[in-house]
């Protein structure tokens, strides 16, 4: 489908760049987001690291090493909150 605004088809990068773009905007041309502390929220609460605008499939692994971390992070005070 031309025009098909797909995440599994674009980089994170690419994604990422797009719903960044369309912060302070009217209309959401990728996902729903059109704040960018929502966003920036968003991708805290999903453990995504927030380099992620600048990461392309030559740093995988390192998108994996900071989000692992950062799920630590959420699970730790998770736990030490109960």
């Amino acid at each position: 489908m031309e025009g098909d605004i797909s995440i599994g088809k674009k980089a994170p990068k690419d994604y990422f760049s797009v719903a960044l773009t369309q912060c302070g905007q009217e209309t959401a041309e990728s996902g729903s987001i059109l704040n960018e502390k929502d966003l920036r929220a968003n991708l805290a609460i999903n453990c995504i690291p927030e380099d992620i605008f600048e990461m392309d499939y030559t740093r995988y692994d390192e998108f994996l090493e900071k989000r692992r971390s950062l799920m630590a992070q959420k699970i730790r005070k998770y736990y030490e909150n109960l």
